[in-house]
């Protein structure tokens, strides 16, 4: 970890494109999800950088089965897609892609509030956009550790209860 990471003292910067008009968290509630969660988990983060570049782009149903089927092989919606791009010049960059519509359909069928539901979906974009995942159980465990500390800030209790 390098004096930035360590300081807090590492640039920002987020960029919101919305193809779904049909908006239902507004981008002041989205940049505080996302800001904190790079607040909290950064310490962790196996990337040193001094920028954080993200896009967070909010799409329609049809557009995130397309980018599955394309990037993941997936013939299906998802809630999230995280494209983790690394460090060039000492900036961090990502893109997160979100349909909120899927992350609608699967609140109510998980019985959760669609905000909470929408809280830990971001969030679990923006850590795959630092570089966590969870392809094994001790990943896994490490990154919803952070989800639920990161939620737990906004009184959102753990979501894998």
């Amino acid at each position: 970890m390098n004096s930035n990471q360590k300081n807090n003292k590492t640039s920002i910067k987020l960029n919101f494109q919305y193809e779904d008009k049909n908006i239902f968290i507004t981008e002041k509630l989205l940049r505080t999800w996302v800001k904190k969660s790079i607040n909290i988990s950064f310490l962790h983060c196996p990337y040193i950088c001094n920028k954080i570049s993200l896009n967070i782009r909010i799409v329609d149903e049809r557009e995130i089965r397309e980018l599955n089927r394309t990037f993941r092989k997936k013939d299906n919606g998802t809630n999230v897609i995280t494209f983790e791009y690394g460090i060039e010049n000492g900036c961090l960059s990502g893109d997160i892609i979100i349909c909120f519509s899927i992350v609608k359909i699967e609140a109510i069928q998980q019985k959760k509030t669609f905000q909470d539901h929408a809280a830990h979906i971001t969030i679990h974009g923006v850590l795959h956009a630092l570089g966590f995942d969870h392809l094994n159980s001790e990943d896994a465990v490490k990154m919803e550790s952070m989800e639920i500390e990161i939620l737990n800030k906004f009184n959102i209790k753990n979501p894998y209860l």
